[in-house]
């Protein structure tokens, strides 16, 4: 058994590549463990984290075929699926990039103006695109009843999924020294055992 993760930064975790992250283990002193390794250490398994920082659920969709041959019956699977306003685009140099609300995505290595951009945006506010990650989920599931399989998200509550909020965020911690609502080394612990109550759950329901 191993655990397998997908997803945005929720999974990814404290990559110093990200501002808020490189703030906050600054702020810190050092590199909090994330609620996936807490996890993996906890049940003695091997983790394999394909989050990314910013994903989009098309990225998120396509890391989880990539990978899907390193997934073995029995293993933990979790899909942590993303904001449904996100979307990717190709850049000149053919390489895909997410499009996050709020975040500036304007370059020079799009053929697209801040215009186009921000209508793409608004157009990701339809009902159609939460369906589309909907048919995604319900496929996922009905195709892997060999693996111990869990998809959430910390975002949209319509999608067919676990919704796990509520939990300590980086701003707490440091009343709001750091404004993120990224989680806390705390808030790692407390998704590590909401969400080992659930795996514990499925793995029951599968024996």
């Amino acid at each position: 058994m191993k655990l397998l993760t997908f997803g945005d930064s929720f999974t990814s975790g404290y990559d110093q590549h990200s501002k808020w992250a490189t703030e906050y283990i600054n702020w810190k002193g050092y590199k909090p463990k994330i609620f996936s390794e807490i996890i993996a250490e906890n049940m003695n398994i091997q983790l394999i984290n394909c989050g990314i920082p910013g994903a989009d659920n098309n990225y998120i969709l396509e890391s989880f075929f990539i990978n899907h041959n390193k997934i073995n019956d029995g293993d933990i699977v979790l899909i942590n699926w993303s904001s449904i306003e996100r979307f990717r685009v190709v850049t000149k140099d053919d390489r895909w990039r997410t499009m996050v609300p709020c975040f500036g995505n304007t370059s020079i290595d799009i053929d697209l103006s801040e215009n186009t951009i921000e209508e793409m945006l608004v157009n990701r506010m339809s009902v159609k695109f939460i369906n589309e990650v909907n048919h995604w989920i319900n496929y996922i599931n009905v195709t892997n009843k060999n693996v111990n399989l869990i998809q959430w998200t910390p975002f949209v509550k319509k999608l067919n999924c676990h919704h796990l909020t509520g939990f300590n965020t980086i701003g707490n911690e440091t009343n709001n020294k750091i404004v993120d609502g990224h989680l806390s080394e705390l808030g790692q612990v407390q998704l590590a055992d909401e969400m080992m109550t659930i795996i514990t759950e499925t793995i029951k329901n599968k024996s």
